[in-house]
């Protein structure tokens, strides 16, 4: 678990270096996009967590996660 976060802290400051070499605009940077890649990865994995607990899930969120694992 500790490796996969190293790894992907890593893998944001290698893109941040790939966009300083490329002279390449914050806004729509590799490593911004990276970093919502992780965020949005992050977010399914909780929701995920959340609904296994049992606790209640809205039926959207549900559909979105079960779509998104097929």
């Amino acid at each position: 678990m500790i490796f996969k976060k190293v790894l992907m802290f890593s893998l944001i400051a290698l893109l941040h270096q790939a966009d300083k070499m490329l002279s390449i605009d914050a806004s729509l940077s590799f490593m911004t996009e990276g970093i919502f890649f992780y965020i949005f990865n992050e977010l399914l994995s909780i929701i995920k967590n959340y609904g296994r607990l049992g606790l209640s899930l809205h039926e959207q969120l549900k559909t979105i996660v079960t779509a998104l694992k097929d």
